[in-house]
């Protein structure tokens, strides 16, 4: 077996590793990679936008440091990016395109994939398009203020349904508008076609969220709606290794065009709040990484709102939990300190499968006194294939490790900017595919990897493990497969063959302490021996984790069960604005039998059933809406929601206690009527 590398320091020690292992070891080595037009990440420096100078209008508020970096790669789109970047209000269009918007509108803005621009609920009485503008991040031209992509305003929107129409009743020919559109892609191997088929994420998502009959001028229809659709899979990577800089993308768009078109509807100084309140809904996220502040796109995040003041209308930003909750992708390792030498020694199995065609990752964070200025960190660790002897090694701080070419791992000591004096460590374990269709590049071996962890500090040490999210890049391809942490002592069924959940709904558990989770028939087994433990809870998604983001879990609308794939906040209080639980949960079942909860298929008109915690996420969306349209400005959208979840879980009915840490406030009910029935 080839031994692991000498350690390496890092190039560059605030770059993403996500964006040098695919550098080093997926494009350098032939992996499949978007071809043609299709380009991946923007590398992002310092970002300081701001509107052109009329009146009293706010100015984006945006500002990105060098964390939020990526390195150039193959296929990046660089061509006056520089430019873009150091420009004054060069990434808006010309205030003409905008729309016209009557006071008291609300703008919901929508992040995702596949979003349909032509869906007749998506339209005012008129038949006009109620979306102001819709970024496609994945065409391959467009105009020169954006830096990659293309966008459509409603004007563009409404010109192609008119020459798209095929009857008098207002119906297109939707196939020939998403195409003209490019929300359909039938040319490359990696384009968007889900709109082509019957069901899209994107659609049913904007549905949820804002979706109304063209006569329900008084409902979620007086909002306008702003659309980013992001870019193949392909370009943001199996892993989402890029997918924090499209959101801040994506999210900055969305707030500069909202301040954009109340500038335009507004060129004189007026009272009150400034802009239109904004509900962003981003049904997207990964499983692995710094779960609260100081994430990349939690610690952008938070600068974007915290730059809002009392002068601006308020901003939203809504997201799922996640569904990774049975995915055993997270697991928590106390290793206490020895008496006379090295101290506790955790190991784990990490079963990598075969036929996977993507990389695997798994995150391992833990924090230790700053006052240990050591260049090493306070843990050994090994990595060991199949069948190998696992062979803890110290870790220099700021540095690389690789095996062969099929595996590395990456150290990173992020400073110690918090309360408690303490530093954060981050270590990145890589694994290439176990299978690459053509032979190109490093396979690693499929099985039973061994992550081995041993504490040489004087201090205990907590360490959390997180598989990274794991997805094909394809089209309807499942030749990414999801890698896990093997337990003996985890339990994944019960007695009776039923998947275990968190918390059995009959225990009337509603708290749990971390590290110490107590035990019930649908827990899992706690050991003291399970060292790592593999846990259900601590699996919320980790780019809606933290406290300034609406988070929105799921159940069981017909007996009030949590979805058990749902995923599970840590139940106890966190530092750094990190998030214990979701805000509160919605229906993401209709029933034991009947999965789902019908919206928008991808044909106009059409429904469909689709599950889990993306579509809780839009319903928060269109509750918030429909309080921010009657006046209510002045409470953020996590007390609206809290105050409405607390308010039905007291009406609910439902049998039986709930988890909090799965359903935060409570369960809230559907914030819209029911289209159809269900059999």
């Amino acid at each position: 077996m080839v031994p692991w590398s000498d350690w390496a320091p890092l190039e560059d020690p605030e770059a993403s590793p996500y964006a040098d292992w695919w550098h080093r070891m997926e494009a350098l080595d032939g992996h499949a990679k978007p071809h043609g037009l299709m380009r991946d990440v923007v590398p992002l420096r310092a970002i300081d936008p701001e509107l052109p100078d009329h009146g009293t209008a706010p100015k984006p508020r945006l500002r990105l440091g060098d964390d939020l970096t990526a390195p150039e790669m193959p296929m990046t789109w660089r061509s006056k990016f520089e430019h873009h970047l150091k420009a004054q209000g060069d990434w808006l269009p010309p205030l003409s395109t905008l729309p016209d918007l009557p006071d008291g509108s609300v703008i919901v803005g929508v992040i995702d994939a596949d979003i349909p621009l032509g869906h007749s609920r998506l339209r005012d009485a008129s038949g006009n398009s109620r979306i102001a503008a819709a970024w496609q991040m994945g065409q391959p031209t467009g105009p020169d203020y954006l830096p990659f992509g293309n966008e459509l305003y409603q004007a563009d929107i409404d010109r192609h349904l008119r020459e798209c129409k095929t009857g008098s009743d207002g119906r297109i020919d939707q196939l020939a508008f998403d195409l003209r559109t490019g929300t359909v892609d039938m040319t490359t191997r990696f384009g968007r076609r889900a709109l082509a088929g019957r069901s899209a994420h994107g659609a049913h998502v904007l549905d949820v969220a804002a979706g109304c009959e063209r006569s329900a001028a008084a409902d979620i229809g007086k909002t306008c709606v702003i659309a980013v659709n992001l870019p193949p899979r392909a370009a943001f990577g199996a892993s989402g290794e890029f997918l924090d800089y499209y959101m801040v993308h994506a999210l900055r768009r969305i707030v500069d065009l909202s301040d954009a078109i109340w500038v335009k509807n507004h060129p004189e100084p007026t009272d009150g709040p400034i802009g239109y309140p904004t509900i962003i809904n981003l049904s997207f996220g990964r499983q692995a990484g710094v779960k609260d502040s100081r994430g990349v796109f939690a610690s952008a995040l938070s600068q974007l709102i915290g730059l809002r003041d009392d002068s601006r209308a308020p901003l939203d930003i809504v997201m799922p939990a996640g569904n990774d909750n049975l995915e055993r992708m997270y697991a928590v390792a106390n290793l206490e300190p020895g008496v006379d030498g090295p101290g506790a020694v955790a190991e784990i199995d990490w079963r990598i499968q075969p036929e996977d065609q993507s990389s695997n990752y798994v995150e391992i964070l833990f924090e230790a006194p700053s006052e240990a200025s050591s260049p090493h960190a306070p843990i050994e660790i090994d990595l060991s294939p199949p069948g190998a002897a696992p062979c803890p090694r110290p870790i220099p701080v700021n540095a690389r490790s690789e095996l062969g070419r099929f595996a590395a791992i990456y150290c990173r000591m992020l400073p110690a900017d918090r309360e408690g004096n303490t530093q954060l460590y981050r270590l990145l374990l890589c694994v290439a595919p176990t299978s690459r269709p053509g032979g190109h590049g490093a396979c690693a071996p499929s099985g039973a990897w061994k992550i081995r962890l041993r504490n040489v500090s004087d201090s205990p040490v907590e360490v959390d493990l997180n598989i990274q999210t794991d997805q094909s890049i394809l089209p309807a391809s499942t030749a990414g497969r999801r890698s896990y942490l093997d337990s003996p002592f985890y339990r994944r069924f019960d007695s009776g063959g039923r998947p275990l959940d968190t918390w059995a709904s009959e225990l009337g558990n509603d708290t749990v302490a971390r590290g110490s989770e107590a035990r019930g028939p649908q827990d899992p087994v706690f050991d003291p021996e399970a060292n790592p433990c593999v846990r259900r809870h601590g699996t919320i998604n980790a780019t809606a984790s933290s406290a300034l983001v609406v988070c929105a879990g799921g159940y069981r609308r017909s007996d009030g069960r949590e979805a058990p794939y749902s995923s599970t906040g840590t139940g106890v209080p966190l530092s750094d604005d990190g998030r214990s639980a979701p805000t509160a949960a919605f229906p993401t079942d209709d029933g034991y039998a009947h999965f789902g909860i019908l919206a928008a298929g991808a044909a106009d008109g059409s429904v469909v059933p689709m599950r889990g915690t993306s579509f809780a996420a839009p319903q928060a969306t269109r509750l918030i809406a429909l309080r921010r349209l009657s006046g209510n400005t002045t409470r953020s959208g996590n007390e609206i929601l809290s105050d409405q979840a607390e308010d039905d879980e007291s009406h609910s009915g439902y049998a039986g206690e709930r988890t909090i840490a799965k359903t935060g406030k409570g369960r809230a009910r559907l914030p819209q009527p029911r289209r159809v029935g269900r059999m």
